[in-house]
């Protein structure tokens, strides 16, 4: 059983050197795909009525294709671009784009991992439950790193 099932996840860390690495992990968007078949099947049915369904199909298909390439869904490129220019060396930011999850799971596995929620489309009293999973590591690290007196 998937514990999260995924749309999009981006990587971004900073080198000690203060160099960018991008990592695109895994894209569950196929937009170009499903325009050149919806392309296809309507340009079919209106290539049927000039009698002509191959054509219809074919200029449906490129269309299709070329609208579904063009469409932008997913994280905002602007608000990913900022968040990775806000990075210090030596850190990174993942943005994850999550399909579906089951929510409960996923934050007992998150606890212990640390980290800063920037944004999330969550309702109030999950994205709380998150702020706080992640909140456990990062006050525990927050410890073990205080110099001592």
């Amino acid at each position: 059983m998937n514990v999260i099932g995924l749309y999009f996840i981006k990587n971004v860390r900073i080198t000690d050197d203060g160099k960018a690495i991008r990592t695109f992990c895994v894209s569950g968007f196929k937009e170009t795909a499903i325009g050149a078949a919806s392309g296809a099947l309507w340009g079919t049915l209106i290539g049927l009525i000039f009698l002509m369904p191959v054509v219809g199909m074919a200029i449906g298909a490129a269309s299709g294709a070329i609208g579904g390439k063009l469409t932008n869904l997913g994280i905002d490129d602007k608000f990913m671009k900022e968040a990775a220019a806000k990075l210090q060396s030596g850190s990174a930011v993942l943005f994850v784009l999550v399909r579906k999850a089951t929510t409960d799971k996923v934050l007992e596995r998150l606890k212990g991992v640390g980290g800063t929620v920037l944004r999330t489309s969550f309702d109030h009293t999950k994205e709380q439950e998150l702020r706080d999973a992640l909140a456990d590591a990062t006050a525990a690290q927050a410890k073990t790193n205080a110099p001592e007196a």
